[in-house]
């Protein structure tokens, strides 16, 4: 799955060329819906870019045997979340955690707790 998701990015990337191309058009309004479209292209092009390098990232921690392991405290990742988010690198513990602090980058937070359990048990 993780290898067909990189592959159609990369055809999806390749198709796109090397460059966003920029209009010149008339009237104030044709350059403000120019330059809209011209950034969500650009923003549209990032977004594919940064998922295949989750994607690359996450079939290396496949191939070295850390995928569905928690970045920051090293616990299991559950299965439902790694099916819902495939390239998740922290379990939801963890990633709540990042998210509230602001924080992109797994954290240690040194402290030992209880492993995630399944949803159905909660």
């Amino acid at each position: 799955m993780l290898t067909a998701r990189l592959a159609l990015l990369t055809r999806r990337l390749a198709d796109l060329g090397p460059g966003v191309p920029r209009f010149v058009v008339g009237d104030d309004g044709d350059h403000a819906v120019a330059n809209e479209a011209y950034e969500l292209e650009l923003h549209a092009r990032e977004r594919m870019v940064q998922d295949a390098r989750d994607l690359s990232a996450a079939l290396e921690r496949l191939d070295d045997g850390t995928y569905g392991i928690c970045e920051a405290c090293r616990d299991r990742i559950l299965p439902e979340r790694l099916v819902a988010i495939p390239t998740a690198t922290r379990c939801v513990r963890c990633q709540a955690a990042a998210e509230q602090r602001g924080d992109d980058e797994p954290r240690a937070f040194g402290v030992p707790r209880e492993p995630e359990r399944p949803l159905e048990e909660q």
